[in-house]
């Protein structure tokens, strides 16, 4: 999908919101296990930082945490991976281990070609995966977040214990806010890959050195919030491809994906009915079951943004997938990926965590959901968060009215409240 939409969208300006900026360039977050809606306030100055990419000039510290990371090299290989290292990358082309035999290539080949008539993408070409390689499974994926819409997403698919996968846009990452949102969606087991923007969406203006640095820099700064790096990249388009640049992710290792269904998120808004993006999905898998008498195998694209329907019609989703005897996957699992990230930003060496294809913490598939309950609940949620949030700030402004020294004590408890009742799902 062209992204002309998207390509000067900055999140809509709200008041009050200092005390959600970061300070600090290395972001080094807890996530929560109970947490709630992040905050919807916004300062006119936080947009502008949101405009810039983040750059991090500070080493990060080693993560000791109980998720440990096994590379390639560590792990146990078969004969037939026995040759297989990470040094062998090929730069113009996916990872060996992510070849299937010739049957399933062939297979796969046939699945990519097909069109559904659902996007209106031509960027499909150089992308290296467009579907999934088993049948019946469908990766539903979200690009440009993390944003003010993305913690309620993330509450909906938890509430069916599905799983996504989230394209994370690193400039939006200088926001603690929406790093705090990031970091809890990879701990509640989603699966994370990034969007890149090359600068003033101009890529002539950048030598290959810069591009190389700023890509990295970029992947860096999503590798400070998770601890790992992210592997699979899709690229923010507006009007014609960018061939150098996918050449220059490539050479970096990292891989491209694309997708063979849109939701039309961009221009559909109501999320259930016959012009809906619930629509969307259910007239892509009965045309693919009227075409192959099967089921289909899809990656999607959403947008977790405010102004898109993602988010209203995620339950919608959900069951439709449901319904349609489809189960929900992450983008590993999709591509049976057993080493889905970077070890880090600059390396070519991938890894796995607790949470990748074939491990402990690995999930796919969705419960039934009741649409009503389920909505209910999130929305109830949502405005009680909301209340809680607006009593507390105001009595924390009259607090700083009627105190001389007030205002740093107010900001400090400002703080707390986003952290508590902004920040977590």
């Amino acid at each position: 999908m062209p992204l002309t939409e998207l390509a000067n969208i900055i999140l809509k300006d709200k008041e009050g919101s200092e005390f959600v900026r970061i300070e600090r360039k290395i972001i080094d977050i807890q996530a929560k296990s109970d947490a709630t809606e992040e905050t919807d306030d916004q300062s006119p100055s936080e947009k502008e930082a949101r405009k810039s990419a983040f750059k991090p000039d500070e080493k990060k510290e080693e993560d000791e945490s109980d998720d440990e990371l096994i590379s390639e090299e560590e792990a146990q290989k078969s004969p037939e991976e026995a040759t297989e290292t990470t040094e062998q990358l090929d730069q113009n082309k996916p990872p060996a281990r992510l070849a299937q035999t010739k049957q399933t290539q062939g297979k796969l080949r046939t699945l990519f070609c097909i069109q559904h008539n659902l996007s209106n993408s031509t960027d499909q070409k150089h992308s290296d995966f467009i579907g999934c390689v088993k049948e019946g499974q469908i990766a539903v994926t979200y690009s440009e977040g993390p944003s003010d819409a993305t913690a309620r997403i993330v509450r909906h698919l938890n509430k069916a214990d599905a799983r996504a996968s989230f394209f994370v846009n690193a400039t939006w990452l200088y926001t603690q806010q929406y790093a705090m949102v990031l970091k809890n969606a990879y701990s509640a087991g989603h699966f994370i890959g990034m969007t890149y923007r090359v600068p003033g969406d101009n890529p002539s203006a950048l030598s290959d050195s810069d591009l190389r640095k700023d890509i990295i820099e970029n992947a860096h700064t999503i590798e400070s919030v998770i601890q790992v790096a992210p592997k699979y990249v899709r690229l923010h388009y507006t009007e014609q491809k960018d061939l150098r640049t996918e050449s220059i992710l490539k050479e970096l290792g990292f891989v491209l994906v694309g997708y063979n269904l849109d939701s039309l998120d961009y221009i559909k808004k109501d999320p259930t009915g016959p012009n809906s993006i619930q629509q969307v999905y259910l007239d892509a898998f009965e045309k693919y079951k009227d075409t192959y008498d099967s089921k289909g195998s899809f990656i999607s694209i959403q947008y977790d943004l405010p102004f898109t329907g993602s988010l209203s019609a995620t339950p919608y989703i959900i069951k439709a997938v449901n319904d349609k005897g489809y189960s929900m996957v992450r983008l590993d699992g999709c591509l049976a990926d057993v080493f889905p990230y970077k070890k880090t930003a600059n390396s070519t060496e991938y890894v796995h965590d607790s949470y990748s294809y074939n491990q402990s913490k690995y999930h796919q598939g969705q419960k039934e959901i009741d649409l009503e309950s389920i909505v209910a609940q999130v929305e109830e949620k949502v405005d009680e968060d909301a209340d809680l949030l607006k009593t507390f700030k105001k009595q924390s402004l009259d607090s700083a009215a009627s105190t001389q020294g007030a205002s740093l004590s107010t900001l400090l408890v400002l703080v707390v409240v986003g952290s508590t009742f902004g920040l977590f799902f």
